[in-house]
């Protein structure tokens, strides 16, 4: 079964470089973007997931 680990950062909207900066690096760690959302008039928020390994041990 897939687990998910999921994260969020939160920018100034007029910072594009750092949003681009930080999709770029969450993009290498195996994150996805699920969505992006303002956050008042002047921040944008990300957020993020990435599937991770399930255990391998079954419960009896």
């Amino acid at each position: 079964m897939t687990r998910f680990e999921y994260a969020t950062e939160t920018f100034d909207s007029d910072h594009e470089k750092k949003i681009n900066h930080a999709l770029d690096k969450r993009g290498i760690e195996g994150w996805e973007l699920v969505s992006a959302a303002p956050v008042g008039l002047t921040q944008t928020r990300l957020f993020y997931k990435r599937a991770v390994e399930a255990d391998s041990q079954v419960a009896a």
